[in-house]
């Protein structure tokens, strides 16, 4: 009674639980967009300093998107940092092992520069 579908199996009493697989994809994918929201921030302010966006980031749609990144960027490098804390603890737990720092660790380094950058363009803003 077993069936695969889209990364779920059902189990002998009909619940859905998400495979190893699948969660792991999830965590990875969720990764790749924590680490390149900062580094998108960035270039759009980079951009709009050399004029390399055409006028863009003189659009209201410009300034739209960067608040939206302003707003967006820390909260989702927190969330990864909380989360990557929390499964390190969990697996150390299990584990009966020291907790491993790495990817905790790289979150953190991404949270910081997310907040320094977000406090960078704050220190640029003119009334």
């Amino acid at each position: 009674m077993s069936g695969h579908f889209s990364g779920h199996f059902c189990s002998a009493d009909g619940f859905a639980s998400e495979s190893e697989e699948y969660k792991e994809l999830k965590l990875k994918v969720f990764r790749v967009i924590a680490i390149s929201l900062p580094q998108l921030l960035l270039l759009l302010d980079v951009g709009a300093r050399f004029d390399l966006l055409f006028g863009f980031n003189r659009t209201d749609y410009g300034f739209t998107l960067l608040l939206f990144l302003f707003v967006l960027v820390p909260f989702v490098s927190l969330s990864w940092f909380l989360g990557e804390v929390i499964m390190a603890v969990r697996l150390a737990r299990r584990q009966d092992k020291k907790m491993s720092f790495r990817m905790p660790g790289l979150a953190l380094l991404i949270l910081a520069e997310a907040v320094l950058f977000d406090l960078f363009l704050l220190s640029q803003a003119r009334m």
